[in-house]
């Protein structure tokens, strides 16, 4: 909850369950790494988003507040670029470095897409075994029936200091997810027979990110036998933390 409100989601707030309602949880559709996550256990469907809104699409149309969309936080460190500008587009290339390996992990097939330009990084990618067609085999398709990964990476303010609980470096260029309109956005847009690649790639893509790197993710899907609960969370290396803490009974 600091690291996200340090970073402009300034509406998360920690859920107290029992100790006694506390569970091991893993990431649904979880198949590159078996971190646990925890829960408290509530019945099937459960969904612990109070009602958060559908995330993220790179629009003006849709601004929900920093809670209820998909976001980007970072503190690159200061020495690591001589501007602003230049800080922008490094954390640019990280993030698309970052997918291209999870994509490559996954042996998938990608190329930017036209929308990769400016301050937006945007890569399709195909794999018929994950359910993402190849668009140059089926030029047909709309839009909406291909694999992309999506992420806006703005201008930061200049440097300032550095939460303690994020790096030990003194200063950093801070990248700030609270503003209503330019924000720090990320998205993984699937078609529905490859909605199962939604959590396992965006940890992946998390997990290859350096570590002043974060990703908010408002409505993650995590499960428990046959449960699927929907929970924000944020990713730490790969690793998703939630919102949520026992009470000491």
């Amino acid at each position: 909850m600091n690291i996200a409100q340090a970073g402009g989601i300034y509406d998360t707030s920690d859920r107290i369950v029992p100790r006694a309602n506390y569970e091991d949880l893993q990431c649904a559709g979880n198949t590159l790494d078996k971190t646990l996550l925890f829960t408290s256990s509530a019945g099937a469907g459960l969904d612990l988003a109070d009602g958060f809104g559908i995330g993220l699409a790179l629009s003006l149309a849709e601004n929900p507040t920093p809670a209820n969309r998909n976001s980007i936080i970072a503190w690159m460190p200061e020495s690591d670029a001589a501007s602003k500008s230049e800080t922008a587009e490094k954390l640019r290339e990280a993030f698309t470095k970052a997918i291209e390996l999870s994509l490559d992990e996954l042996g998938a097939n990608y190329v930017k897409s036209p929308g990769h330009k400016g301050e937006v990084v945007e890569i399709r990618f195909d794999s018929e075994p994950l359910g993402c067609p190849d668009y140059a085999e089926n030029p047909e398709l709309d839009w909406g029936e291909l694999c992309f990964v999506q992420a806006q990476i703005i201008e930061p303010k200049t440097p300032s200091l550095t939460p303690a609980f994020v790096s030990s470096e003194a200063t950093s260029y801070r990248f700030n997810s609270k503003d209503k309109y330019r924000y720090h956005r990320f998205k993984v847009l699937l078609p529905e027979q490859a909605q199962g690649l939604q959590e396992p790639l965006t940890r992946a893509i998390s997990r290859n990110l350096p570590d002043w790197a974060f990703i908010y993710i408002a409505r993650g899907q995590v499960q428990l036998d046959e449960q699927t609960v929907t929970v924000p969370y944020l990713l730490e290396q790969g690793k998703p933390n939630l919102f949520i803490h026992h009470d000491d009974a």
